[in-house]
């Protein structure tokens, strides 16, 4: 997977030295999780995306390769009873949060007037990934008061602090988008839906595989990343 991902920004540079057109795209970002576990309480995180991108090829048919930065996870607040071992009611509320370097390689086909459709792969390498709790009570009794804080109660966490979870990623991308050109200058906008089909775990890792002895895990269980994006952006070049 490393190595994908050093050939996709190789690829983008080489692209770059020979584009016909190259731009920026800013856009917010609406992520997700799918996975097999106990989903409840999750819901959607905004985000947002930024980026460079370079176009080869005739405008009709294009390949256009993108280095972007994106936020991705997915927000929480779930409660789980634990009366059985004399806690009970335990609610968090708090996000999971990952900052990644993906690089799209996209097929975008112009389908008639300014309308575009695009596909290909993306490759992404993640920056950070942690879980941030807002707030955590038991009963209504906040754990988050500073106090409890102090002593390490309850934190933040560092998902990648015991090998977990993988830090790279693969998937597939496609959208449409609208584009309009004012000479050498074309604005455009788009939709675009990612998803994951790699495993965040690092299943051949010992920690997982911890886990899946302590039965805390099941062998197959997955997490993936899924994302709908809305971009805006500007190209230059004939």
């Amino acid at each position: 997977m490393k190595k994908l991902f050093v050939l996709s920004i190789v690829l983008l540079f080489a692209f770059s030295m020979n584009a016909q057109r190259f731009g920026v795209r800013l856009g917010g970002n609406f992520a997700g999780m799918m996975t097999t576990l106990d989903s409840r309480g999750t819901s959607i995180a905004p985000g947002m995306t930024v980026g460079l991108l370079t176009e080869l090829g005739p405008k009709r048919i294009s390949l256009r390769v993108e280095a972007n930065w994106a936020q991705k996870g997915f927000n929480l607040d779930r409660d789980d009873d634990l009366t059985a071992l004399g806690l009970g009611i335990l609610n968090q509320a708090g996000s999971i949060n990952y900052d990644y370097i993906e690089v799209p390689v996209l097929l975008k086909v112009k389908v008639f007037g300014p309308l575009y459709a695009y596909a290909g792969p993306y490759f992404g390498f993640a920056l950070k990934a942690e879980t941030k709790l807002d707030k955590v009570t038991i009963d209504g009794v906040d754990l988050t008061d500073p106090e409890l804080t102090a002593l390490g109660i309850v934190k933040d966490q560092d998902l990648f602090a015991d090998d977990l979870y993988r830090k790279t990623d693969f998937g597939a991308a496609g959208g449409i988008g609208a584009q309009f050109g004012l000479g050498p200058i074309h604005l455009f906008v788009e939709g675009r839906a990612t998803l994951g089909l790699s495993n965040l775990y690092d299943t051949e890792g010992e920690a997982f595989k911890a886990l899946v002895a302590s039965k805390d895990l099941l062998s197959d269980d997955n997490k993936k990343n899924m994302v709908f994006t809305v971009a805006v952006g500007i190209l230059l070049g004939k």
